[in-house]
């Protein structure tokens, strides 16, 4: 995801749950439901700085 933020996506695609262990499927491609605001923080922060980079001459 990290990488896609910054090569300028405008989008990602994420499987959470709140227990993959115990997810019925993808479990363990699935990022715990915890671990998500933490992420989406990082990224946005990326983002920003990806932004700001692109549009600046």
């Amino acid at each position: 995801a990290r990488a896609a933020v910054a090569a300028g996506v405008d989008g990602i695609f994420l499987e959470t749950h709140d227990n993959p262990s115990a997810a019925r499927s993808d479990g363990p491609n699935a990022l715990p439901l915890s671990e998500l605001q933490a992420l989406l923080l990082k990224l946005k922060g990326l983002n920003t700085v990806v932004r700001r980079w692109s549009t600046s001459s």
